[in-house]
């Protein structure tokens, strides 16, 4: 009867986890999230950092992430321009030593959700979320890349760029 409680725990845990392992995959990476966290954040998260840039990389053993910032004033990223401080994380790409599986990290694609395209390379597939937010490439059952980007949501956030009136 114990061994069957513990059991009970353990099965728990990995609910748990993989729960976790999907809001992480879905939401941005390790609590950073596009449009959302600043350059000080990243700095504080990762431990490392150097604002004012456009581009940073910070090399893992397991990946490799890159992060765009803004770096002025409406900054035009995604075709839209972005009224965001500057510094803002616009995008996060996360480079895998060894890819994972979706199933490794608890995403399912349903198609109904998500645009599916193809790269040059055979085999490569781009799965983005209708809504934004992810963009998943897939070569054969491995994910080489996760991009997390701004959602539809973060529309509200863009520039109200006055257009200089046409005289006739």
């Amino acid at each position: 009867m114990r061994k069957f409680n513990l059991l009970k725990y353990y099965v728990l845990a990995l609910i748990l986890f993989l729960m976790s392992q999907v809001a992480i995959a879905q939401d941005g990476y390790k609590g950073i999230i596009p449009m959302k966290s600043t350059c000080s954040d990243v700095k504080n998260i990762l431990g490392s950092g150097e604002c004012g840039k456009v581009e940073e990389m910070f090399k893992f053993p397991k990946e490799i992430i890159k992060i765009i910032y803004t770096t002025k004033e409406c900054d035009e990223f995604y075709g839209k321009k972005w009224n965001v401080p500057v510094g803002t994380v616009v995008s996060i790409t996360r480079f895998f030593r060894n890819p994972p599986t979706l199933e490794d990290l608890g995403i399912t694609i349903i198609e109904s959700e998500y645009n599916k395209s193809y790269t040059d390379a055979i085999g490569q597939i781009i799965y983005e979320k209708k809504d934004g937010g992810l963009i998943l490439i897939i070569s054969g059952k491995y994910i080489s890349d996760i991009k997390y980007t701004p959602t539809s949501e973060d529309n509200s956030k863009t520039c109200k760029c006055n257009e200089p009136s046409k005289q006739k």
